[in-house]
């Protein structure tokens, strides 16, 4: 009894050995005649609210553009100016922008006036698709020059088209709220075009 167990035992150890080394022979010869297959992830599309991929830390952007103001009930007077913004970009739920801007215009909407602005700012990134943001906030700050002193805010949308990696145009309108005895809504949109770069 004991023989018949002792070649029971051997040839079940006889028969793992086989097996385990006919099992490396395989995997050996299968690493090295099949082809090497890289798979990429494809396109999502649309990044929507909830599926934002998180910006750099600690970066900042400078642009600079070229606006104007359109009355909304009437044509009476153009608008024209540049605008330079620096801003910095964080997470907080959402891609988001912080920064200040400063105009300079000129304005013959009733009289000929030299227009200057300060604006402090905050966009919230709501869409990402391939090389293009949507964004939105609002903006807060005076207009001055030789002109009342008047105080506005403004809600404003805009998208980013990114040409190249920290290169981009930006486009953005705006619509301002005059904010003291008679806070209402003017008549008119603001809008800039221009370029911006991330630092």
């Amino acid at each position: 009894m004991k023989k018949i167990n002792t070649l029971v035992v051997g040839a079940f150890c006889a028969l793992l050995l086989t097996t385990s080394a006919f099992s490396a022979d395989t995997t050996v010869k299968a690493s090295s005649n099949s082809p090497v297959v890289v798979t990429t992830t494809p396109a999502t599309g649309p990044l929507y609210l909830w599926n934002q991929p998180k910006v750099d830390d600690h970066q900042w952007t400078f642009s600079i553009g070229g606006g104007g103001v359109t009355g909304l009930k009437s044509n009476s007077g153009t608008t024209l100016g540049l605008d330079f913004s620096v801003g910095y970009t964080a997470q907080l739920l959402l891609p988001f922008e912080i920064g200040i801007r400063q105009g300079i215009g000129y304005s013959s909407f009733g009289k000929d006036t030299t227009l200057l602005t300060t604006k402090v700012y905050a966009d919230w990134t709501l869409l990402r698709y391939k090389k293009v943001d949507v964004f939105a906030g609002g903006n807060f700050g005076p207009t001055y020059g030789n002109t009342p002193l008047l105080w506005s805010a403004a809600p404003e949308v805009g998208a980013h088209y990114w040409f190249a990696k920290n290169v981009g145009i930006e486009g953005r309108v705006e619509f301002p709220f005059d904010i003291g005895k008679k806070s209402e809504f003017r008549d008119t949109m603001n809008y800039v075009v221009g370029l911006k770069v991330k630092l």
